[in-house]
């Protein structure tokens, strides 16, 4: 048994899918420390309150032996769910000369695991923006089985829009803000 497989089981809010003998007691641990109210990302959001949506097929090289996705796969899920909604706003993020005005840096993370991922399996990428502060945007992922209300991994990213150049944080400029709250209360693209 891989270590992703032992870990989905043991954090596994279903324990009678549990069968683990000794490691019974970590997996009440475990299950404890993440319904941790500090820890979670919130509540499941209804899809309808995402404007973005981006279906990914989970690949071999995401994967452990079982076919399982590897936990550290769902970052880059969203970080390609993240590429594209601001592609398909126009905010070209990965364009040398954009970034000198607009560059994130992620600076905070939480990702909370709910169901696995598996080989070859499409997976549906929800994605929003739920606040914009000077220099900060806030963000929101869910990643589902494609076509289904199977939540598999929920997620809160906290990014600063970054000048490399300095080493410092800056403020996201006036027409991106616009661009995305108009997004995120409309769901109308440019």
């Amino acid at each position: 048994m891989s270590v992703a497989t032992l870990l989905w089981q043991v954090v596994s809010p279903d324990f009678n899918r549990l069968r683990l003998g000794p490691w019974n007691n970590l997996s009440k641990s475990l299950y404890s420390i993440s319904n941790n109210k500090n820890m979670q990302t919130g509540n499941q959001m209804s899809k309808d309150n995402f404007k973005f949506k981006h279906t990914l097929r989970v690949r071999w090289k995401e994967c452990d032996v079982q076919g399982i996705a590897y936990y550290g796969s769902y970052l880059d899920f969203i970080d390609v769910a993240q590429a594209e909604y601001f592609r398909s706003l126009g905010i070209l993020t990965h364009h040398p000369e954009k970034r000198e005005t607009f560059d994130l840096a992620a600076v905070k993370v939480i990702l909370e695991y709910k169901s696995p991922a598996k080989i070859d399996e499409l997976i549906d990428v929800f994605f929003r923006v739920e606040k914009i502060g000077n220099s900060s945007l806030d963000k929101r992922s869910e990643i589902y089985q494609s076509g289904t209300e199977e939540l598999l991994c929920s997620g809160q990213l906290i990014s600063v829009n970054f000048d490399s150049n300095l080493g410092t944080s800056r403020n996201v400029p006036s027409e991106i803000k616009d661009i995305i709250e108009k997004f995120e209360s409309t769901g109308q693209e440019n």
